[in-house]
């Protein structure tokens, strides 16, 4: 809840660096995800 609290008001205060923000953790995400497989499948 806390965090919720910090992303929120961060998210007021500008709203553009926050879509980046989500933006850039949902690709590093898939990345963490991705590669891992791939690398699995080439092995």
């Amino acid at each position: 809840m806390n965090t919720f609290k910090m992303i929120l008001k961060y998210w007021m205060k500008s709203k553009k660096d926050f879509i980046f923000e989500v933006i850039y953790l949902l690709m590093s995400t898939l990345f963490l995800v991705i590669v891992p497989m791939l690398i699995g499948r080439m092995i």
